[in-house]
């Protein structure tokens, strides 16, 4: 998972001379699993530089990367990505992009009878006792 804090950089092969060692990218640990791009469109990059990025490896599923000496392989690019924003999609990437991404979900924010549901449920699954007066209030 990640945040407002991605940058382009995150997303290579990272070389220490050092120790001569690589930190592999974050999509690449997240292989197999689930990366969430949180906030998307608040990072320290153009949305469209990520989206250009990625824009290959959301199609064909390969990505490709690069080592210090210039060398390219390509590894599985196997993962569900999520990208969450309050941002309208459409502000952020085209068309082209948007068909790329297999499923869109909005969520909107609960209704007064749906958030007093969620809150019955968080109180039960923590062992709080529900009080009308302290939801009240809140």
């Amino acid at each position: 998972m990640t945040g407002g804090e991605l940058t382009l950089r995150m997303l290579d092969l990272d070389f220490n001379p050092i120790s001569k060692f690589y930190e592999a990218p974050l999509q690449m640990k997240s292989n197999n699993g689930l990366f969430i791009l949180d906030d998307f469109g608040r990072q320290q990059m153009d949305p469209h530089s990520l989206l250009n990025r990625w824009i290959v490896p959301l199609e064909r599923r390969t990505d490709f990367m690069t080592l210090h000496t210039g060398m390219k392989f390509d590894i599985p690019f196997d993962q569900l990505v999520i990208f969450s924003t309050n941002i309208e999609p459409r502000k952020l990437v085209d068309e082209a992009f948007l068909r790329r991404i297999r499923y869109k979900i909005k969520i909107d924010h609960p209704s007064e009878k749906e958030y007093k549901k969620i809150f019955l449920k968080v109180c039960e699954s923590n062992g709080i006792e529900f009080k009308t007066d302290v939801y009240d209030y809140l």
